[in-house]
C-alpha cells in the first residue's frame, strides 16, 4: 500500500500556497521506504559528470515510497549547461527524459557551500530527515576520492588544501572531507544510516570503512578507480522505485550489478558489513600479532608482499595478502590465522563485483607501503583503525625486516624498469652478482643539462648504453674509488633509447639513492626495444621441469599495439637445447587474439629455423596484419624434438608471461627471460604537425603571442622558443592568460635570460591568470612536446619597461599605437581600446628636453602631431592616461 503525504495545513487554498512559497519545510510526510541522499560535490572538475548523474537520477525520480535528495554545490568555468549556476542548491529529484537539462527544481538555495567542510555534511543529513523522513537512509558521497592521503598542517582559520584527497573536493573553498571528518560529520547528525556508499575513486580501504563503523551498517566503495560517469544511477534507482521494500543488502547488490553491467570490466565495487570490518580488523591482529612473536618468517611476508593484488603502490588488496601468505607459510597456526582474516574478509562480504581483469581482488585493500612510499602522517592521524589496531606496530617492524624493492628484479636488459625522474630511485645492493638497471627513451631539450647522479653508501659504479636496433653499447662510465661522488652526463646526447646501470665494486645494507636530474622526455615502457617474454623451454635433461617432448608447448607475452606489424626480432642464446643432437630446431611464431582466444585474424603462423645466436628476424611485411589497440599475445610454439635455448636467465614472473599447454594459454610460474621485438609502424597515420619552429624574436615593447597552432590542437614533438628582447627594455612582464596543455608531458618553461641561466618557472597542465617577471630587460619561452595526446595550447601577452633619457622610465602596455614608426614627423597616436577621457602627451628628445605637450580630455578616434620641425634622430612619447603611463620610442627620419 502505497503511504500518502500528510500536510499540517487544512485548506486546499493554504496548502497550494504553502507548497509554492515553503516547497521544502512547510509540507511534511509520513516516512517512505528510503531516503537516498546524494551528496554531489561538483565545485571542481567533475562539474559536468555531476550533472550528468542528476540527469541519470531524473530518468527515474522519486516516489512516493523512495525519495531522492541531492545537495548538488557547483562552481565556474567546467559546465555553463544549466543555468550556469556557481552556489549549492539542494533537489527533490523528480522525473525528467530530457537527458541535458535538469528539470528537477531547486527546493531550497542555501547559496555558495563548502563541501569540504563536516558541518555541510551535517546540516544537510539533518534537513534530507527532518523534510524527507523514512524507514531507511542511504548516503552517497559523490566526487574525487583518494582512500587514505597524508593530512597537512593547517594555517590559521583554514584548511590548507591537501596533496592527495580523501573524498568531497571543494575548489572555491579549498577544502576537503576528510575519513575523520565524515565520520564526525555522520555522529553529529544523530542519524544511523543504512548504507554510506562512495561514488567516489580507490575509498575501498579498512581504514575508510573503519572509521564509520558505529554510524552505518553497511559501507560500498571501490578498490579502484571509479570511471567519470560513476555510479549506474538509471538502472538501480529504477530497481529499488520498483521495489521500495529492498533491504539494504538488496539495495547494495542492485547497485553493485548495475554498475558492472555499465562497465563490464576494469572496475571494482563491492558492499561490506560494518560488523564483518570489525571482525576483519580483530583478526588482521591476530595474524600480525602471531607473525611478530614467530620473527622467522619475514621472508614469507615480503614474498606475500609481493605477490598479493594492489591498486597502488601502497594500497594493497586485504584478502589477497591473507590467501598469498596462507598458502608460502607453512607454520600452521600462521597459516590458521590468514585462513581466518581470508574467512573474514569473504564473510563480511554483501556483493562484490568480479572484473575479468582483477581475479585477485577481494573488495577491499588497506594501507601496506613498502618502507620508502610509507607516510609517517599514517601513524599520527588520528583515524580509528590506525588507533584502535596494532597495524602500525606491525609496518615498523616490517620495514625494519624487510627490505622490498619495486624495481627488482632489474639485473638484466630484459627486465630493466623505467627510473624515476622526479623522486629519488631507491634500491639496495646487498650481492656482488646483483646490480640495477633503469631503461628509458630521451630527448634533449634546449637549456637543460641532464645528469645521473648518486653518493653510494659503498663503492657503487655507474655505466651508460646507448640502444640501437638490437645492439647494446657501453658509451659512458662513472667508477670512481670509495663512497666519492658518480655522475654521468646527457649534456651532448642524441635522441634514442639508453639504459643506465649501477653496478657494485662492494655490497651495503644501506639504501642508496640514484637521482635522475633535469630529464623532460621519458617513457616508462616502450614497444621499441626489448619486449621480455618469459617461458619455459627445453633443456634436454628428461627429469628437469625444462623438458618438453611435446610440440604444442610455447610462451607468449600480452602486449597491445596499434599499427602495421612488419616484422619480429627474436634473441637465440644457444642453438641446440639437447647436447650431442644435430638438429638444430625450429619453432612457430604466434600471434594470438586474448578476446577471441584464436590466432589474430589475418596472421597465417610462421614456422622458424633460427641459423645462428644472437638476434633473428622474421618478416611480416607480407602479411598486411593490422593491429588496432587489441589485447594480443606474442610468441612461440615448439617443436618439442630438439627447441633452440632462447633463453637468456633466470626470473620468476607470473604476471605478463603465458605458457601454452597444448590447449590454452595460462600464465608462468618459474620461467625464462628472453628478448622479443615486434616491429610496428602507424599505416596512414600522420601526427599532429608541429604548428611553431626554432625560436622567434620579438622585439616589440608590448605584445602577443601564442603556440602557434591557432584554433587547432599544438603539435607533438614540438621545441619551439620565444624571445622576448625589445630595444631599451628593463624589465619584461609575462601573462600567461590561457594554458591547456599535456599536464607532466609538455612543458612551458620560462627563463629570465636567452642563456637560460636562470628559470623563472616550469608550467604545466591547466592555467590561468599567472604572472612573471624578468629583470634583465628580455625573457625566453620554451615549449617542448612529447609524442601523443595533445590540448588547446596557450596564449601569452607581454608588457616591458623601458628607459629613455634621463633615466624617464614607464611601462609600456598595449592600449596605444604610434605610426608611422618610423615617419617624418606627421604621428598619429590611436588607442586600441573603445575609448579614453584623458590623455597627456609628452615628447622628450634623447637629452629629456621636452619638444611637445598635449592635454586633451575630448574623445579622439586618432590624436595627430607633427614633429616634422625637429631634427631627424630617435624620440621618446611618454603617454599618460586614466590607466597609467606608458612610453613609447619613435624615430624620425
Amino acid at each position: 500500500m502505497r503511504k500518502q503525504r500528510l500536510c499540517i495545513l487544512g485548506s486546499r487554498f493554504l496548502i497550494a500556497i504553502a507548497l509554492i512559497l515553503f516547497p521544502a519545510s512547510i509540507c511534511l510526510s509520513q516516512p517512505a521506504s528510503w531516503t537516498i541522499m546524494v551528496y554531489l560535490d561538483g565545485d571542481n572538475n567533475l562539474e559536468d559528470a555531476a550533472i550528468d548523474d542528476v540527469n541519470e537520477m531524473e530518468m527515474i525520480g522519486s516516489s512516493d515510497e523512495v525519495n531522492i535528495i541531492v545537495q548538488f554545490d557547483r562552481i565556474d568555468s567546467y559546465d555553463e549547461t544549466n543555468g550556469d549556476w556557481k552556489d549549492t542548491r539542494r533537489f527533490r529529484i523528480i522525473q525528467d527524459e530530457d537527458e541535458q537539462i535538469i528539470g528537477s527544481p531547486a527546493v531550497q538555495t542555501p547559496g555558495e557551500l563548502n563541501m569540504g567542510d563536516p558541518a555541510t555534511l551535517t546540516d544537510f543529513i539533518n534537513w534530507s530527515v527532518t523534510n524527507y523522513p523514512a524507514d531507511h537512509y542511504a548516503l552517497i558521497l559523490w566526487n574525487h576520492g583518494g582512500g587514505w592521503y597524508k593530512s597537512m598542517e593547517k594555517p590559521a582559520g583554514k584548511k590548507e588544501t591537501p596533496n592527495f584527497k580523501d573524498v568531497c573536493y571543494d575548489d572555491t573553498d579549498g577544502d576537503v572531507l576528510t575519513n575523520i571528518e565524515v565520520g564526525e560529520a555522520i555522529a553529529a547528525s544523530g542519524i544511523h544510516f543504512d548504507m554510506l556508499a562512495y561514488d567516489a575513486c580507490v575509498m575501498g580501504m579498512i581504514e575508510v570503512a573503519y572509521q564509520t563503523r558505529n554510524t552505518t551498517d553497511v559501507v560500498l566503495f571501490s578498490e579502484d578507480f571509479v570511471p567519470w560517469d560513476g555510479f549506474a544511477y538509471t538502472e538501480f534507482l529504477d530497481s529499488l522505485t520498483s521495489r521500495p521494500d529492498m533491504t539494504v543488502e538488496e539495495l547494495s547488490e542492485s547497485i553493485i550489478v548495475a554498475y558492472g553491467r555499465y562497465y563490464e570490466d576494469n572496475i571494482t565495487l563491492a558492499a561490506f558489513h560494518e560488523d564483518g570490518i570489525r571482525e576483519i580488523a580483530e583478526k588482521l591482529d591476530t595474524l600480525t600479532a602471531r607473525i611478530l612473536e614467530n620473527g622467522d618468517v619475514w621472508d614469507t611476508v615480503g614474498m606475500a608482499w609481493q605477490n598479493a593484488w594492489r591498486f597502488t603502490y601502497t594500497y594493497m588488496d586485504l584478502g589477497s595478502f591473507a590467501n598469498e601468505f596462507g598458502n608460502a607459510i607453512m607454520n600452521s597456526g600462521l597459516k590458521q590465522a590468514a585462513s581466518d582474516l581470508n574467512s573474514a574478509v569473504t564473510n563480511a562480504t554483501i556483493y562484490k563485483f568480479d572484473a575479468p581483469s582483477y581475479p585477485d581482488a577481494t573488495g577491499l585493500t588497506f594501507y601496506f607501503p613498502e618502507e620508502f612510499e610509507y607516510d609517517p602522517e599514517y601513524a599520527a592521524s588520528g583515524r580509528d583503525f590506525a588507533d584502535s589496531t596494532n597495524w602500525v606496530a606491525f609496518l615498523e617492524v616490517f620495514h625494519t625486516e624487510c627490505y622490498l624493492d619495486q624495481d627488482e628484479p632489474n639485473n638484466h636488459f630484459a627486465n630493466a624498469t623505467s627510473p624515476d625522474f622526479w623522486e629519488p630511485n631507491t634500491g639496495k645492493l646487498k650481492e656482488m652478482d646483483d646490480i640495477d638497471i633503469f631503461r628509458f627513451f630521451y630527448v634533449p631539450v634546449a637549456g637543460s643539462s641532464p645528469t645521473v647522479e648518486i653518493d653510494p653508501p659503498a663503492d657503487f659504479n655507474l655505466y651508460l648504453y646507448s640502444v640501437a636496433d638490437t645492439v647494446i653499447t657501453l658509451i659512458d662510465s662513472s667508477a670512481n674509488a670509495g663512497t666519492a661522488h658518480e655522475i654521468l652526463s646527457f649534456a651532448s646526447l642524441d635522441t634514442g633509447y639508453y639504459f643506465v646501470t649501477l653496478k657494485p665494486v662492494e655490497t651495503s645494507e644501506d639504501v642508496y639513492e640514484l637521482f635522475f636530474n633535469d630529464f623532460y622526455y621519458y617513457s616508462y615502457y616502450d614497444y621499441e626495444f626489448g619486449f621480455p617474454l618469459t617461458y619455459v623451454f627445453d633443456d634436454g635433461e628428461p627429469n628437469s621441469s625444462w623438458y618438453t617432448e611435446e610440440s604444442d608447448n610455447g610462451v607468449a607475452m600480452q602486449f597491445t599495439p596499434n599499427g602495421m606489424l612488419d616484422g619480429v626480432w627474436y634473441y637465440i642464446s644457444q642453438l641446440d637445447a639437447v647436447p650431442g643432437d644435430g638438429d638444430q630446431g625450429s619453432f612457430t611464431l604466434m600471434i594470438y587474439d586474448l578476446y577471441w582466444d584464436e590466432v589474430y585474424w589475418g596472421y597465417s603462423p610462421v614456422t622458424v629455423q633460427p641459423s645462428h645466436t644472437g638476434w633473428n628476424y622474421i618478416d611480416l611485411s607480407e602479411q598486411d596484419i593490422q593491429l588496432y589497440y587489441e589485447d594480443m599475445l606474442i610468441g612461440f610454439i615448439w617443436d618439442g624434438d630438439n627447441t633452440p635455448a632462447l633463453g637468456m636467465d633466470f626470473a620468476p614472473d607470473d604476471h605478463a608471461s603465458f605458457l601454452f599447454d597444448g590447449s590454452s594459454w595460462t600464465p608462468a610460474e618459474d620461467s625464462m627471460i628472453f628478448f622479443i621485438r615486434p616491429v610496428t609502424h602507424m599505416q596512414g597515420y600522420e601526427p599532429e604537425p608541429c604548428y611553431c619552429e626554432g625560436t622567434t624574436i620579438l622585439t616589440d615593447a608590448t605584445g602577443s603571442f601564442e603556440d602557434g597552432s591557432g584554433n587547432e590542437f599544438y603539435g607533438n614533438n614540438c621545441e619551439c622558443s620565444w624571445l622576448i628582447q625589445p630595444e631599451d627594455a628593463i624589465s619584461v612582464t609575462l601573462t600567461i592568460h590561457e594554458m591547456d596543455i599535456e599536464s607532466g608531458w609538455d612543458y612551458v618553461m620560462i627563463y629570465d635570460d636567452q642563456d637560460r641561466s636562470h628559470l623563472l618557472a616550469t608550467l604545466s597542465g591547466q592555467l590561468s591568470g599567472i604572472q612573471l617577471t624578468s629583470e634583465t630587460g628580455e625573457m625566453l619561452i620554451d615549449f617542448t612536446t612529447d609524442g601523443s595526446v595533445t590540448f588547446t595550447g596557450w596564449q601569452m601577452s607581454y608588457t616591458c619597461e623601458i628607459e629613455g633619457p634621463e633615466g624617464l622610465t614607464a611601462y609600456v602596455n598595449s592600449r596605444w599605437s604610434v605610426y608611422p614608426n618610423p615617419g617624418d614627423g606627421l604621428l598619429n597616436i590611436r588607442s586600441n581600446t573603445d575609448s579614453w577621457s584623458y590623455l597627456s602627451v609628452t615628447i622628450f628628445n634623447t637629452t629629456g628636453q621636452i619638444v611637445s605637450v598635449k592635454e586633451t580630455g575630448e574623445m579622439e578616434d586618432i590624436l595627430t602631431l607633427d614633429l616634422s620641425s625637429q631634427t631627424a634622430g630617435i624620440y621618446y612619447i611618454r603617454i599618460i592616461d586614466e590607466d597609467g603611463i606608458s612610453l613609447i620610442k619613435y624615430i624620425l627620419q
